[in-house]
């Protein structure tokens, strides 16, 4: 049996097992267990086999936990799967201490933040050493031993405190053996249910399923936690049932950018949020002698909360002939591409690294990763063109947390545990797209794919291009999903996930003016887009010419605060295709301000009625007035008949409780659709949540 399912074992690095004894608990309480306890171990332990287990100890409390670097297991004779080289044991075997004819093996997922046996799984062997068997959950396939459920068991999108199960029962016939899928709600325990998953497709050959298993329960830590866990406790194989599995309405935020959500307007003008770029900009300038010419910069910018630390990767030319050899004073306007072109020694590229506490002030840490003529620098890859970086939190390996994607020898990707150190380049000759500019991607949890963007070129002019993929490595042919004239063509574009939708932020090059500036586009699905006020800046460029950013905006992908949005971007102050200095710059906008809607005509109220809705929470409002100014909700039903009318609201709301007029019981529609007419006077409305 054995070789097989060892066969079938994925790398696990983060999995705690343990087993089950004592008094037998309700499944709510087993789900909501606070994980406080004595430290765990795994004692030093050889099998029949040959088999041997190093020690391990894993201590937890409702705020952290700590596992022993040793995790894992020594090579040795016996049943297991080995990587090469020594100690590469990808996962760990608990002996269970005594044998039973079948048992029930219980995992779960939290769904909020993607964590636990997700595209992972256990390993459990019996106490003789000889029978073991593996469950390996894989999106939607779950696999016991050599045997295989099929369907529908993917969990979807889900938020808030949820988790969900996959209750095995096993039985010494693999083809008798059950699985069940269940869900419980944390903060509202009596929502809960489950879902018959049914019986093995098919059974291994060898008849490997053949269990013989004690009870074990094998989970993480619940909530607004991300920590992993695992119980001393018992499961009784009556476990409640619930025979349809219905998830509560969950609040969430809607942008009124999104024509989707209203039905109705009136005297309405969609206009884009105002930025206010930083007094301290520059932030950063071109200052070390591989920091030839920013460019572009095409900088990517992320907050990292575990370090509590702002990092950016930007593209610069390590060599650039025409800024390098050519000194300022015999820089003549105009003639900067000519002198590239002719010189016959080329152009180097490189991707820097910096850091900053508050985001304003940055550190270019010198390091030997990827030394400029031998010396420390603060690159981390040489040569690197137009790379994008996705720090990937829902990403089990922690070898591939970091994510990179660029071109390379064509397009490109690389992996690292810590955004310095890069795996080797994994060519990705399937996107066929040119790729020279800004390259960027995110995970889309409605497709179930990383999402990439990057460039192609029709017939002279530059488009974006989208490509997809499951797991980084395979991806799909780049297909335009944005473009223009030749007068206005779509340079790059970062995109975020945000509020259901997604947002897009194009550098938009001005050919006739060889000047860039970046504009706001809007998609439901990556696929579509539209751009918010077409040739319209988001962020604009400079009206004075020399200054920092008077020639190119490039941005970075936005990081949403609580009270504000930070849009850090690549400024240049000279022409595209000319002579100029790069830095790094940011802008900022109110919580929620990408664009709203105002008064078409100020002298009257602008009136918006969204799509029905369901309301799921108390209604906040995200919106600015002048001081005259008001704004006035109301909710409707089915007919469009008032229900409830607001008490006005007034001045910088960022998501502002409505409250309602007669102490109405608002409380009465959860769960229910409704309509919401939103009338404001000299008022701008942004984003609303329910």
């Amino acid at each position: 049996m054995p070789s097989l399912t060892w066969r079938l074992l994925p790398t696990l690095p983060y999995l705690l097992f343990f087993i089950l004894s004592h008094t037998p608990l309700r499944a709510e309480q087993v789900l909501q267990d606070d994980f406080e306890g004595p430290a765990g171990s795994l004692l030093e332990w050889t099998a029949q086999t040959g088999q041997r287990w190093l020690p391990q100890e894993a201590t937890w409390n409702r705020h952290s936990l700590q596992i022993a670097p040793k995790f894992g297991q020594a090579r040795s004779r016996g049943v297991g799967y080995f990587g090469p080289g020594p100690r590469q044991w990808s996962g760990n075997v608990v002996d269970l201490g005594k044998t039973l004819q079948s048992g029930t093996i219980l995992f779960g997922v939290d769904l909020k933040h993607g964590l636990g046996v997700t595209e992972s799984c256990a390993s459990l062997e019996s106490s003789d050493g000889v029978e073991g068997i593996t469950l390996i959950w894989a999106g939607r396939r779950l696999k016991c031993g050599g045997n295989t459920w099929r369907g529908e068991i993917d969990m979807g999108i889900a938020e808030g405190n949820v988790r969900v199960e996959v209750v095995l029962r096993l039985a010494a016939q693999p083809s008798q053996s059950t699985a069940t899928l269940r869900y419980i709600q944390l903060d509202n325990p009596s929502n809960q249910g489950s879902v018959h998953l049914g019986q093995p497709q098919h059974s291994d050959r060898n008849q490997s399923g053949s269990f013989e298993f004690t009870r074990v329960a094998i989970h993480v830590l619940k909530g607004g936690d991300t920590q992993f866990g695992f119980d001393r406790l018992s499961l009784e194989d009556n476990l409640q049932h619930v025979p349809e599995l219905v998830a509560p309405p969950l609040a969430r935020k809607y942008l009124f950018l999104d024509d989707r959500v209203i039905a109705q307007k009136t005297n309405a003008i969609l206009q884009l949020g105002e930025v206010t770029k930083a007094k301290e900009n520059p932030l950063f300038i071109e200052e070390h002698p591989w920091e030839a010419r920013f460019d572009n910069l095409y900088p990517n910018v992320l907050y990292d909360p575990q370090e509590s630390l702002y990092k950016i990767w930007y593209f610069t030319w390590t060599y650039d002939p025409a800024t390098t050899d050519v000194p300022r004073d015999q820089r003549q306007p105009g003639t900067y591409m000519k002198i590239r072109e002719s010189s016959d020694r080329g152009l180097k590229e490189g991707l820097g690294y910096a850091t900053s506490q508050d985001g304003l002030h940055w550190k270019k840490p010198l390091m030997k990763v990827s030394p400029w003529k031998g010396e420390p620098s603060n690159l981390v890859a040489q040569p690197c063109h137009g790379a994008g970086i996705l720090l990937d939190h829902r990403e089990r390996d922690p070898q591939r947390r970091y994510k990179m994607l660029l071109k390379g020898q064509g397009m490109a990707a690389r992996f690292s545990a810590n955004g310095i150190h890069w795996g080797p380049y994994v060519s990705l000759p399937e996107i066929d797209a040119a790729g020279d500019t800004h390259n960027n991607a995110l995970w889309s949890p409605e497709l179930k794919r990383y999402v990439g963007f990057t460039r192609l070129w029709r017939e002279g002019i530059r488009v974006v291009g989208r490509t997809e993929s499951r797991d980084f490595i395979y991806w799909t042919k780049a297909v335009p999903v944005l473009s223009d004239q030749r007068e206005t063509q779509p340079y790059s574009m970062p995109v975020i996930r945000y509020a259901n939708l997604y947002l897009g932020f194009p550098a938009i090059l001005r050919a006739n003016e060889d000047r860039t500036h970046t504009e706001l586009a809007w998609s439901p699905d990556t696929r579509t887009w539209y751009r918010i006020k077409r040739n319209t800046p988001l962020i604009p460029n400079a009206p004075t010419r020399g200054a920092y950013d008077w020639g190119t905006v490039y941005a970075s992908f936005p990081i949403i605060r609580d009270n504000e949005i930070r849009i850090y971007y690549g400024g240049g102050n000279g022409q595209h295709l000319d002579w100029r200095d790069g830095s790094l710059c940011l802008a900022t906008l109110r919580p929620d301000g990408f664009a709203g809607y105002e008064s078409a005509n100020p002298s009257r109220n602008c009136v918006l009625t969204t799509t029905p809705v369901i309301v799921a929470g108390n209604l906040t409002l995200s919106a600015d007035t002048e001081a005259a100014g008001a704004i006035t909700v109301s909710l409707l039903d089915e007919h469009g008949h008032q229900v409830l009318e607001s008490i006005p609201l007034s001045g910088h709301l960022v998501n502002q409780q409505v409250t309602w007029k007669n102490d109405a019981r608002f409380e009465s529609w959860l769960g229910k659709k409704a309509q919401f007419r939103f009338e404001g006077k000299l008022a701008k409305l942004y984003a609303f949540e329910l």
